[in-house]
């Protein structure tokens, strides 16, 4: 399970680095520190916290882009099109822990 406090430490590490970054740049580096948490905590019995993982970070990717400017920049409607254009990697389950037997390994 990714707690809590991960969730934070990991929201909190990529902020720190990425948010002034232009955008196409923020968007890269989001995507692969995603896709590396993805990996490691994507497990059948974890979707629901990763779920939520991915709608925490659209809303603080939101809120990062909205302070960029003194006036507010996105609408929630504009910032849909902008993830068309800049999607943020969406999570998926990669190892089904129920179809792992005694002794088996996910790794190939």
């Amino acid at each position: 399970m990714l707690s809590t406090e991960q969730k934070a430490t990991l929201l909190y590490s990529i902020s720190e680095n990425t948010r002034t970054l232009p955008v196409k740049e923020l968007m890269r580096k989001l995507n692969r520190k995603l896709t590396g948490t993805y990996n490691y905590y994507a497990v059948s019995d974890n979707s629901k916290s990763i779920d939520s993982l991915y709608d925490e970070v659209q809303k603080l990717v939101y809120k990062w882009l909205n302070r960029r400017s003194q006036k507010k920049s996105f609408d929630w409607e504009k910032f849909e099109i902008f993830l068309e254009k800049y999607p943020i990697v969406k999570p998926r389950i990669k190892v089904n822990l129920y179809r792992l037997g005694a002794g088996a390994s996910y790794v190939r």
